[in-house]
């Protein structure tokens, strides 16, 4: 069995050590595992493309890295798995809950099955995203996180979260939301965001009816509440409860239009990208194909 291994030296959490002991479970299985660290983005998408020979693919990086290496995966279709290096790693969560990376691949290297998980995409932009994309106040989350970088992922993004919260004040804006081509909402808000995985910055349970490969996209809509309420929201997100108040509006679709009134930043997978008014955003069901282990018992 021959794997590729493409390594972010750059990620937050990187250790050649967890790498290492990783691979050598691999390694005594009689697997051969070609090491690749690229440069650029540019060289890791390239290894992708034209890693057909290999049978599987290994990612060692955080949830940025996954969703980068998403944009081709979803096309090659090579089986792939995750060292988790990352602040937040909600994907590597998402697909193997808290188990530790060198149990996991213990277990992988006595045997493993495909299984296949959606994606969503951004049709205007021709983006594909793991974990989800925002509008409103997460965007301001992640940049006001950024502050606390030497700490971990979850840490950083709970102090933005109440730095952002009760030093400031969430932007409203109008937007306009079409759901499956048939619900309309037009209002006020402070949030819109589009989930796949029930977890996000690792801690925060925003979307607790996601699933993996249930063909649908979670949507999570707030409207303006004063500042008590939403530190209550942050809090009650964690155990995912907040779906539960009055002023939340949540939702499941195969596809979501969104158009705001004036242009804002918008997020996807925890990157900050160029101001926007329309997003189209549809789901390709079981389009991402991830290792997991043979034996069903991971904890």
């Amino acid at each position: 069995m021959k794997v590729l291994a493409i390594i972010n030296r750059k990620a937050k959490m990187f250790s050649n050590k967890v790498i290492n002991d990783c691979l050598n479970y691999l390694k005594a299985s009689d697997v051969k595992i070609d090491v690749e660290i690229p440069d650029d983005k540019e060289e890791l998408l390239n290894l992708i493309r034209y890693g057909k020979s290999y049978d599987f693919i290994i990612i060692g990086g955080g949830d940025g890295t996954v969703s980068l290496a998403s944009q081709v995966l979803r096309i090659v279709k090579i089986p792939f798995t995750i060292i988790p290096l990352g602040r937040g790693n909600s994907f590597y969560k998402a697909v193997y809950g808290d188990v530790d990376p060198l149990f996991l691949f213990n277990k992988l290297s006595k045997g493993f099955i495909i299984e296949a998980v959606d994606l969503g995409l951004i049709e205007n932009e021709n983006r594909s995203f793991i974990l989800g994309a925002s509008l409103g106040i997460i965007p301001d989350i992640i940049q006001a996180s950024e502050k606390f970088s030497f700490l971990s992922g979850r840490v950083a993004y709970s102090l933005g979260a109440l730095a952002k919260l009760v030093l400031g004040s969430p932007k409203v804006f109008s937007a306009r939301i079409l759901i499956s081509q048939k619900k309309l909402y037009y209002d006020k808000y402070v949030l819109i965001s589009i989930g796949l995985t029930q977890y996000r910055a690792g801690r925060f349970k925003l979307f607790p009816e996601a699933k993996l490969n249930d063909g649908l996209l979670d949507l999570l809509i707030i409207n303006p509440v004063k500042r008590l309420e939403a530190i209550n929201i942050l809090k009650l997100s964690v155990r995912g409860e907040h779906i539960k108040l009055s002023n939340i509006i949540y939702e499941q679709a195969s596809n979501v239009e969104i158009d705001v009134d004036e242009m804002i930043p918008f997020e996807i997978d925890g990157d900050i990208l160029e101001s926007k008014s329309t997003l189209k955003i549809t789901i390709i069901p079981s389009s991402l194909n991830v290792l997991k282990p043979s034996s069903l018992l991971l904890q």
